[in-house]
């Protein structure tokens, strides 16, 4: 019998993930510019009130292919996420998505200490080569 990967928190995790398609890759890409651009807040003038451009970007990676695969994953280090395969990519891309139901403010705090820029250009990565 073949034994699923276990994530950090020992649950089953997919073994094949499917990549978005061009069109879905680049629609995240898009806000690779605006999330690097130098002075970026991703909040108006109140904390937690997000712009729409960090709405739409989490609309937007909402519908990406993996987000139904990782129900349970919990990260162990962003690190090993940002310079990770396909899978890992996935992973901490929904973990930035999934966070903002536990935790107000924290899609502003992964687009400002630059998780989401490394997650993206890594993803970018993966899919050119």
């Amino acid at each position: 019998m073949n034994a699923e990967p276990k994530t950090p928190s020992n649950r089953p995790t997919p073994t094949r993930v499917k990549p978005p398609s061009p069109e879905e890759a680049a629609a995240l890409f898009a806000y690779l510019p605006i999330f690097s651009a130098p002075g970026y807040s991703p909040t108006r003038n109140a904390p937690n009130i997000y712009r729409r451009e960090v709405e739409e970007f989490f609309t937007t990676l909402a519908n990406m292919p993996w987000m139904a695969q990782f129900r349970d994953y919990d990260p162990a280090g962003r690190a090993d996420l940002i310079l990770g395969d396909l899978r890992e990519v996935g992973w901490g891309l929904t973990w930035c998505y999934r966070g903002e139901r536990f935790s107000d403010g924290f899609w502003g705090s992964v687009i400002l200490d630059g998780t989401v820029v490394k997650l993206l250009t890594q993803l970018r990565v993966l899919l050119s080569s």
